[in-house]
């Protein structure tokens, strides 16, 4: 395994397990498992119409915002295409001769100083101590004009430093810079951070992640805070315009926000954490250590070799493999990002599977079959194709059902249970000989101008929206088009899809 290699490379995942990237159940990747919150799916779509404009060069509208956000002076911030930019740009920037870093830790730390011809001095942690670094070691230990790379929580393990002695090793080794790595502070319920002493102490730089916790890291956001001289320096070692538009508009959106909404993530990523944590501590030979972030580091004594490959090939299941993290080399560590607790049921059930060595080859559910048709066009004759097919498979002997997860049209009927539904589902449901159900059309949109259809979900109208409230609003929608193909394909042996409306009358 690559000594710098990463979870959540969805398209390897899925080159390894021979399977389609949708299929993949991805648990080696930290992020917030429903994704970007509607706040900022909203956000980036208003950004479409400031994508042409060359955005500011050095961040200094998201610097502003950000000093009214925090308190702090806007020449403490700096901004960059995710957290791990400002990693390699510190070293860059500062001229760093030596670092010293505390391992098992995020790789990209090494990987930055490396690139800039950084010595090392790695000082192994224990298990014992979750991985945890002793800051009287590294008070001692740290060279003067050295720099000291700390997560906090940690990666991988998720435990907790404490901040007031976090505060006193900075101060008293001053001719040291420590670098504070608080990417997945946000999840730490009560936990404190050294953002603000960061703005007043010249040997300190925090660092923050905006990806996990907002499930946007395929946009790419984070930032430092640092005193200003410090921030000065780092800043011009960054290229211009590397925080583009999308990026700066989820931030303000971030921003924006009351604290209540992360005080409820926060709450709901713990109740989850917990419920993991519980799996995996009844599985046989488990030592699960005790985090604080949106993940768990855990060992199975016992477990066959190659164990998150095999959770891969055969269930589809991704784990992140540790071995590549140095001081985690021997035994199985694997480390599992927080999802839901359904998830996490087969997550459980897979390990304890493979643990027995008696795993069938499919935990999670085999996809029905299924058939989609579609067109290039509106009117290209979908409806009645899907419908003709509809009635084949029927005198095939198949038990078979049709389903259109959005329809467009005015054209509608009610079923015997008083929903609305498209008239070709409708159609074909008769094809079928089967009773017309609102879940063969989980939404129909029946437009009433040139950008606004009213919205029915599941049979029942939900209001009027035009196309960017609805483009906004559809994620929301999103569980209840699973649900409903769900649960018809528990019920039929075979669903012909109809597939989507031409772009040009798409809401």
């Amino acid at each position: 395994m690559n000594v710098f290699s990463h979870g959540g490379d969805l398209k390897s995942l899925a080159e390894d397990a021979c399977r389609p990237e949708r299929d993949i159940l991805d648990f080696s990747v930290n992020l917030r498992p429903e994704g970007m919150p509607e706040f900022i799916v909203s956000a980036l779509w208003k950004a479409m119409e400031n994508a042409v404009p060359y955005p500011s060069p050095d961040a200094a509208d998201l610097r502003e915002l950000a000093a009214v956000h925090y308190g702090l002076p806007s020449g403490c911030f700096v901004f960059g295409n995710g957290a791990n930019e400002l990693i390699h740009a510190l070293p860059r920037a500062l001229n760093l001769k030596q670092a010293v870093i505390p391992e098992p830790a995020f790789s990209e730390y090494r990987l930055a100083c490396l690139r800039h011809g950084t010595d090392i001095l790695s000082i192994r942690t224990e298990e014992r101590n979750s991985f945890l670094p002793s800051l009287c070691r590294l008070e001692e230990q740290a060279a003067d004009g050295s720099a000291v790379f700390l997560a906090n929580p940690s990666n991988p393990s998720g435990g907790l430093l404490d901040a007031a002695a976090l505060h006193r090793v900075v101060q008293s080794r001053p001719e040291v810079l420590w670098i504070i790595d608080e990417s997945f502070m946000d999840y730490a319920q009560g936990a404190e951070s050294l953002l603000h002493e960061a703005a007043l102490l010249p040997n300190l730089v925090v660092l923050r992640s905006l990806t996990k916790f907002y499930g946007m890291a395929g946009v790419r956001c984070g930032f430092s805070i640092c005193a200003a001289p410090l921030a000065e320096r780092l800043r011009r070692s960054l290229p211009a315009w590397n925080v583009n538009a999308f990026a700066t508009a989820a931030v303000k959106a971030v921003l924006a926000q009351p604290s209540s909404w992360a005080d409820r993530e926060r709450a709901r990523n713990r109740e989850r954490r917990d419920d993991l944590f519980r799996r995996l501590s009844s599985l046989p030979g488990a030592a699960v250590l005790p985090s604080e972030a949106n993940f768990l580091l855990f060992r199975l004594a016992g477990a066959p070799h190659g164990l998150a490959a095999r959770l891969l090939k055969k269930y589809g299941i991704a784990l992140r493999d540790c071995s590549n993290y140095p001081g985690l080399e021997t035994g199985c560590w694997l480390r599992s990002g927080v999802r839901t607790p359904e998830e996490h049921a087969l997550l459980a059930e897979a390990l304890r599977a493979e643990l027995a060595g008696n795993g069938p080859s499919i935990i999670r559910k085999a996809p029905k079959p299924a058939l989609m048709i579609q067109g290039t066009c509106s009117d290209a004759g979908k409806s009645v194709l899907t419908a003709a097919l509809c009635r084949i498979f029927l005198q095939d002997g198949y038990h078979v059902a049709p389903f259109k997860a959005q329809n467009m049209a005015l054209n509608s009927g009610v079923t015997a249970l008083g929903e609305e539904m498209g008239r070709a589902q409708l159609v074909q449901a008769q094809a079928c000989r089967i009773d017309p159900d609102a879940r063969m059309n989980p939404i129909l949109l029946k437009p009433h101008s040139n950008t606004g259809s009213q919205v029915i979900v599941m049979g029942r109208p939900v209001g009027r929206m035009d196309a960017r409230e609805y483009f906004t609003a559809k994620r929301r929608f999103w569980p209840d088009v699973c649900k409903a193909y769900d649960s018809l394909a528990d019920e039929y042996e075979l669903l012909c899809l109809e597939g989507p409306e031409a772009p040009e009358k798409s809401i």
